[in-house]
Parts: C-alpha cells; structure tokens; sequence
C-alpha cells in the first residue's frame, strides 16, 4: 500500500474510532439499566479496549451482578481493568474469584502483579553496624 493508501485507510479508522468512544455513553445507560450481563460486559470491554479503566470496572461490576454473568471472564477482564488502573490488590481480589476454566490465565496475572509489587516494594532497611567491641 502506498503512503497516501495508508493514511486514508487511517483516517477512516480514526473517525470510526472517535463515533464509537463517543456512542459508549447511550450503551453504558442500556447496558446498566438491561437484566442481563452480557451488553454490560461488552461495553466493559470496549471501554478497557479505550484505557477507560474506571468505566470498564463500573460496567463488570455492573455485569456481575446480572442474569447470566460469566463470572470467571468478568473477574479476569475485572483484574485487567483494576491492574491497569494501577489497583493491585484489587486485581488481586478478583482474580481470587476466578476458579472456572480461566484460573490458568487468573494464576499467570497473579504471579503478573506479584512480580510488579515486589519489584515496587521498597528495599528493607539495612541494619545498624554493630558497635565496636571495646577492651576492659
């Protein structure tokens, strides 16, 4: 593709992007006022797919509550937005809660977020040199 090929093709894309950030808000009203999970999880995802981590968590903890929840993809996509929000510990709780066929992928984000904080945590104190002995 030439230059010019590529940079229409983007600009396309661009437009298409802004029209479908700027169509969240209508959805995330149906999605949270519809009885069941799934509008909910979808537009969780669309925002987390935008960096939009606190609308992504409000709409799966939305979903979580509903008829038809996939708990354990809720719980994973839940983690994702939180670590990425920088909420470790809160990734941590929901990914605890994912026990279904997704705790393979929930373990690897675990071990993901305990390598982070413990490269995050500060090095332990180094102890006072003892004092010299002295001759009686």
């Amino acid at each position: 593709a030439t230059d010019r090929s590529f940079n229409e093709i983007e600009a396309t894309q661009r437009n298409n992007l802004a029209g479908d950030r700027d169509s969240l808000a209508g959805q995330e009203r149906s999605a949270l006022a519809a009885p069941g999970a799934r509008l909910a999880t979808s537009i969780g995802d669309a925002y987390l797919s935008y960096n939009n981590y606190e609308k992504a968590e409000q709409l799966y903890t939305a979903a979580l509550g509903k008829t038809g929840a996939d708990v354990g993809l809720i719980n994973t996509h839940l983690a994702i937005a939180r670590f990425h929000a920088g909420n470790m510990d809160g990734a941590l709780q929901a990914l605890a809660l994912v026990q279904d066929g997704r705790a393979p992928i929930a373990r690897i984000w675990e071990a993901v977020i305990k390598a982070r904080q413990a490269a995050a945590a500060p090095a332990p104190a180094a102890a006072a040199p003892a004092a010299p002995a002295t001759a009686q």
